[in-house]
């Protein structure tokens, strides 16, 4: 065992900074699902027969 590593406990500063980017990377990965899906809406909206080129998972359009 390495001994040149400190114990962390909850409430270091150590271990708080990673849990912060974490959540904020969780709140912009959310946000950009959120856009992503509003737009999905509004082209369908305009646009019916998209939905059968628009993939249901994945990115980007599969040509038929």
């Amino acid at each position: 065992m390495r001994q040149d590593l400190g114990l962390l406990r909850p409430g270091d500063e150590v271990a708080v900074d990673p849990r912060i980017l974490t959540n904020r990377r969780l709140d912009l990965v959310n946000d950009r699902t959120r856009q992503i899906n509003r737009l999905r809406e509004q082209l369908l909206g305009i646009f019916p027969a998209l939905e059968r080129a628009l993939p249901r998972k994945g990115r980007g359009l599969v040509v038929r």
